[in-house]
């Protein structure tokens, strides 16, 4: 129906000028706008044509969009629409050229603008490309308006060639997109400043590390507010930890997706059966009454037993004022294969803004920032508040379908397009040196983003001297207080003194 409408309305770009809207508008959080991001990932499938008639190899096609107010009845435009290459220097959202963008197989390149209707803003996305009689045809893909149920996802949509009577499909192309809603919730997203975390050095991953400390008589549990303390208390100007939403909407701070539990045969107490349940699908209560796979291993100390299931807000009101927290929000990721790594809870926007609620209400001014290996998560966070910075996790290793998390200069380069405080890359992507340099912290630090960096080879005072000394701006890391007792046996005046 709505295609019926647009197919007469042909018009051409390149004819008028793109004058596109200030950069600074584009630095303000989002406050009564929604914003829409539309992406072509790299690869040959992204744009199929449906025979050879279509010169693309030889001469690469010129694409555009536009969009269109159904409900005013507007014409088509582009001029609030802005896009981004995933490369490094070159990533800034900018006005599209009057002739249109050049395609490119390999390349990322997402598209940006903010609406105040998305539920009648139709997409359009335009080609001009050659046929084998060198004739220019106009081919366009019409995206509907957005659902107020959509949120992230793939579309595949129908390429129409507007330059013959029949409007023929001729091909297809995949878009991916993203919408970021305001945030919803008790709490004021808008802030005159940004929490500072620019003189912490020493963060401790999950508070003491992974698992639990056996070397301990405490035997501390990873996410733990004991665990937390206990790293303040020892040399940690800063904890990691992970968040992530219980089925009754509560952040836990809790690694995992699923949760491994028992179950205790009633006739003969010394069996146990193990299964895992994923978090989302269990209530804070229902955390709180259950037993996890660490019950083995501390049996001797009961009152640990259900110290795993923390609540964000508990970590925020029990856990030192003075020690700064790094927030990891966990959401499942889109795997290689096209799987997730754990099934999806609820819908992403409502996901962030409940967390942001909590820290919002009980940070303070805690120095903290945000971190997520989910990029449109990490995208969230930086328009829906302007209080805690926003830096990108990657671990370099190709296990995400998502490009932007395929090496350090495409994670630099989406950095930069959405203005994150820094990056998050794990060490081992930093050790290689090149020409007896680490060519990865020259190249994020000469681009002015914060360099803050987890992973098990940060494990001793000589590399945590050799990569401060190199110009690393954070560290986070296991069993931080035996290595900062070592830092500071080695230099007893204070490393960061």
């Amino acid at each position: 129906m709505i295609i019926s409408i647009i197919l007469p309305l042909i018009f051409v770009f390149g004819l008028a000028s793109s004058t596109g809207i200030s950069d600074n508008a584009w630095d303000r959080i989002l406050w009564n706008k929604t914003a829409v991001q539309l992406r072509l990932y790299p690869g040959s499938s992204t744009v199929k044509f449906f025979n050879n008639q279509y010169e693309k190899h030889q001469n690469p096609f010129r694409y555009k969009v536009f969009i269109q107010d159904l409900l005013n009845k507007q014409s088509p435009t582009a001029n609030t629409v802005k896009y981004s290459r995933l490369i490094s220097d070159q990533s800034q959202y900018r006005s599209q050229p009057e002739t249109g963008i050049v395609y490119n197989a390999d390349e990322f390149v997402s598209f940006w603008t903010n609406l105040t209707d998305i539920a009648n803003t139709l997409f359009i996305i335009q080609i001009q490309i050659n046929d084998h009689n060198h004739q220019t045809n106009v081919i366009n893909a019409f995206i509907q308006p957005f659902h107020s149920t959509d949120t992230n996802g793939f579309r595949k949509i129908p390429l129409i060639n507007l330059s013959d009577q029949q409007n023929n499909v001729v091909g297809e192309i995949e878009v991916n997109y993203l919408i970021i809603r305001p945030s919803k919730g008790d709490f004021n997203p808008l802030s005159d400043h940004y929490v500072s975390i620019d003189n912490i050095r020493f963060a401790g991953h999950r508070g003491t590390g992974i698992g639990i400390r056996h070397d301990l008589p405490e035997k501390y549990i990873e996410n733990t507010i004991s665990a937390f303390n206990y790293a303040c208390k020892n040399g940690a100007q800063m904890i990691e930890l992970d968040v992530q939403l219980s089925h009754d909407g509560i952040p836990i701070v809790y690694h995992d997706f699923d949760i491994q539990t028992f179950l205790i045969n009633r006739h003969n107490d010394s069996e146990h059966d193990m299964f895992r349940i994923p978090l989302k699908d269990m209530s804070l209560h229902s955390l709180q009454q259950i037993s996890t796979n660490y019950m083995p291993h501390i049996s001797e100390n009961v009152s640990m037993l259900f110290q795993s299931f923390e609540t964000l807000q508990d970590v925020l009101n029990h856990t030192d004022p003075n020690c700064g927290i790094d927030v990891e929000i966990k959401y499942p990721s889109q795997l290689t294969n096209l799987q997730y790594e754990s099934e999806l809870g609820i819908e992403l926007n409502q996901y962030v803004d409940r967390i942001l609620e909590i820290l919002f209400k009980f940070g303070n001014e805690r120095p903290m920032f945000i971190t997520s290996f989910h990029p449109d998560l990490c995208s969230m966070i930086r328009l829906k508040q302007n209080k805690y910075h926003v830096a990108f996790l990657t671990s370099v290793k190709h296990w995400s379908r998502d490009p932007r998390d395929f090496s350090i200069e495409s994670a630099v380069a989406f950095a930069q397009s959405m203005m994150f405080k820094g990056i998050v890359p794990t060490v081992d992507a930093l050790l290689t040196k090149t020409n007896g340099q680490y060519q990865y912290i020259d190249y994020v630090k000469k681009r002015k983003l914060g360099l803050y960096v987890w992973g098990n080879r940060i494990n001793s005072h000589q590399i945590v001297m050799s990569l401060l000394d190199k110009g690393v701006d954070l560290l986070i890391f296991d069993h931080i207080d035996k290595i900062m007792n070592q830092t500071f046996t080695a230099n007893e005046n204070g490393f960061f003194s």
